[in-house]
């Protein structure tokens, strides 16, 4: 099962300048329990944006050529637990109908290649917009996945004090390879 997860404004808005545009404590919480223990996919550029990694993660780090990921992280079982993948397609079809889960936690391209093999969105639904932004989550077919709100709240301290957000699960209808194409 893949499953993608990401902060995005009410015009897709993820990042600008190689950072996030949302960051807050209730959304990293939410990213923390949802990613703690599990294996998650992220590609290179997001990865070098990253200071540290859930506890217990698996990082699977996408890009074209191999290089050392696991010098960046800091213990020894992160080390031990950072992979470089460079071929996507296989990636896809090891987990896409799998009941293993891979968490797909960045950037725009990545998501935007791996949304069409998708079983389950997790989405902090910003109410608000960021015109500044350069980084974009991809159009959801709202067609092909059932929105289950798991929460609602507005940012209590920090820059984004008083932002209202949703938590949204979306949960893929129809799951042969036909219909994950046409995401």
């Amino acid at each position: 099962m893949i499953t993608m997860i990401a902060a995005v404004g009410q015009n897709r808005e993820l990042g600008k300048q190689g950072k996030v545009v949302w960051s807050f404590r209730e959304d990293l919480d939410f990213y923390l329990e949802q990613t703690r223990g599990k294996k998650l996919l992220v590609g290179k550029k997001t990865f070098d944006g990253l200071d540290t990694f859930p506890t217990g993660t698996t990082i699977y780090v996408l890009n074209e050529e191999a290089f050392d990921a696991a010098a960046k992280r800091k213990s020894d079982w992160g080390k031990e637990h950072t992979f470089v993948v460079t071929d996507l397609e296989k990636v896809i079809n090891e987990y896409e109908f799998s009941d293993e889960e891979l968490i797909v936690i960045g950037g725009a391209g990545v998501y935007a290649q791996v949304l069409p093999h998708a079983s389950k969105l997790l989405i902090t639904e910003i109410q608000a917009t960021d015109s500044s932004a350069d980084a974009f989550f991809p159009n959801i077919n709202e067609a092909l996945y059932n929105r289950i709100p798991l929460g609602q709240g507005t940012v209590q301290e920090g820059d984004h004090q008083g932002l209202a957000y949703e938590f949204a699960e979306y949960d893929r209808i129809a799951q042969d390879r036909n219909d994950s194409k046409s995401a």
